[in-house]
């Protein structure tokens, strides 16, 4: 690996050097609570990952899991007793969620407050709580200096945790475009990026006669295959190409349990304010 190669590594320290100290601050035990539904084998991958980073920081985990013949509204209804105790921090669920479920109609019963995927509505507008995929990914741009004035930035994929919450930060400080892999003109758009942020989840996507001479590339693809994980970019082929790119694995996705945990604090604050609020 070179200064090409953009690793999560120094950032992962950084950062777990901060939240240490900022979990020494608080006297109150935090508590995350993980909702599985039907888990898959990398659901189960990714479900360790925080649960081991969490025991480290001194953070208690719960996890609850339910199989696809559970009915919706008692789902519901455990999110609903979570909301409402105390001792518990943030909420998540763990996704994939078997297609038996509404997702959307799932975490619209999760107490903002407590959202530390920031996937409800008020944090989509307000950003209070970022998603932690893409802190992550505003992490990588600042920890490596990235520019972005004056740069034509390409978002490629839309979702909540990705996408959307990007393409509203960043907007505010450069021209952003944001795009599906399927939306018309978005082959054009990904030619003329100087930096690509690429989270469309398919293994190898984006090839080099995609990219743009010497820019910069953001991969944030996770996509398990036979027990390996790949990225979203063909790698042998684009990164002669590039000024900079991150890997997978140890890139992005190595930045998002910390994250993730971050945002419990975040989230313990957030409750202690409203609580002053009455």
């Amino acid at each position: 690996m070179n200064k090409k190669v953009l690793l999560a590594a120094p950032i992962k320290e950084q950062l777990l050097t901060q939240l240490t100290a900022k979990i020494s601050e608080i006297n109150t035990p935090l508590k995350l609570v993980i909702f599985q539904i039907e888990p898959t084998p990398e659901s189960q991958i990714f479900l360790a990952s925080k649960q081991r980073l969490a025991k480290q920081l001194g953070i208690l985990s719960e996890v609850i899991t339910y199989d696809s013949s559970t009915p919706e509204e008692d789902i519901i209804a455990m999110i609903e007793q979570k909301n409402k105790e105390e001792q518990t921090t943030g909420i998540m669920i763990q996704k994939p969620v078997s297609t038996n479920y509404d997702y959307q109609k799932l975490i619209h019963h999760i107490d903002p407050r407590k959202d530390i995927e920031g996937v409800t509505s008020i944090h989509q507008k307000n950003h209070e709580l970022i998603a932690p995929t893409a802190r992550s990914v505003l992490a990588f741009i600042e920890y490596y200096h990235i520019d972005l004035l004056h740069q034509n930035v390409v978002i490629v994929g839309r979702s909540n945790i990705v996408g959307m919450p990007l393409y509203q930060i960043l907007r505010q400080q450069t021209q952003v475009n944001l795009c599906g892999r399927d939306t018309p003109n978005a082959k054009e758009l990904i030619q003329q990026a100087d930096i690509l942020i690429i989270a469309v989840g398919k293994k190898y996507w984006l090839k080099e006669e995609m990219v743009k001479p010497n820019c910069i590339i953001i991969d944030v693809g996770t996509n398990y295959e036979n027990g390996h994980l790949y990225g979203d970019v063909c790698w042998e082929e684009v990164y002669p190409k590039v000024r900079m790119i991150t890997p997978v694995p140890k890139g992005v996705g190595a930045l998002t349990s910390i994250m993730l945990l971050d945002n419990v604090v975040k989230a313990y604050y957030l409750q202690q304010e409203s609580n002053k609020r009455g």
